[in-house]
């Protein structure tokens, strides 16, 4: 009867006997993730929370369509001209 009682002492005991909540694997498991989640969670609140205020930027003067069309008509007049002396 003793020999018994050992026996089953020792199936209980057993790593393999134990619920799962018992055991390190699972929560461990379950940590990853978790705390992944957490951290995601803070962050975003500490992203909402301390956000700026919108920013006004200042416009910039318009710029004159031919203040930035001269130089390239010029680049380009003198591109043709290049041509036409290499084609003589």
């Amino acid at each position: 009867m003793s020999n018994l009682r050992t026996t089953m002492r020792n199936d209980i005991t057993s790593p393999m006997a134990r619920p799962w909540y018992r055991q390190f694997w699972p929560w461990f498991i379950i940590a990853l993730p978790l705390s992944a989640v957490i951290a995601s969670t803070s962050v975003a609140v500490v992203a909402f929370v301390g956000a700026d205020e919108n920013v006004q930027h200042m416009q910039a003067p318009p710029l004159s369509r031919s203040s930035w069309k001269v130089p390239l008509q010029e680049e380009y007049r003198q591109q043709q001209e290049r041509r036409k002396q290499e084609v003589r």
